[in-house]
């Protein structure tokens, strides 16, 4: 049973961002059409501590709940509750979650762009 115990644990969450598709409905070819976006991101953290990292995150977020300059944006005042999204969430606290994430160690990140 302690063998079990010791054995190492690695979390990957994977994410992506854009869209595959070059083509909609009846093979209408959409490159270079309005609202097309030419890139494709696949985003891989890893880490081990998992509950470390959120502790941080949570730590992080609960910062800027109770900070006057943050609180009153939409989506932290947000009443059935806030999670950091990055196409959701105002540019600085995208900004200011992108230097945390800088400082904050513990984690690998990978990205893919593909274009």
């Amino acid at each position: 049973m302690s063998e079990l115990q010791n054995i190492h644990k690695t979390y990957l969450f994977i994410d992506e961002s854009g869209d595959p598709s070059f083509y909609a409905s009846g093979n209408r070819c959409i490159v270079g059409t309005e609202g097309f976006k030419p890139l494709l991101l696949i985003g891989i953290v890893k880490l081990e501590d998992k509950k470390a990292i959120r502790n941080a995150i949570l730590q992080f977020m609960n910062g800027l709940r109770n900070d006057p300059l943050y609180n009153s944006l939409p989506c932290i005042g947000d009443p059935k509750g806030w999670y950091l999204h990055a196409s959701y969430d105002n540019l600085e606290v995208r900004v200011k979650f992108a230097e945390f994430l800088r400082s904050l160690g513990g984690f690998e990140f990978y990205c893919v762009i593909g274009r």
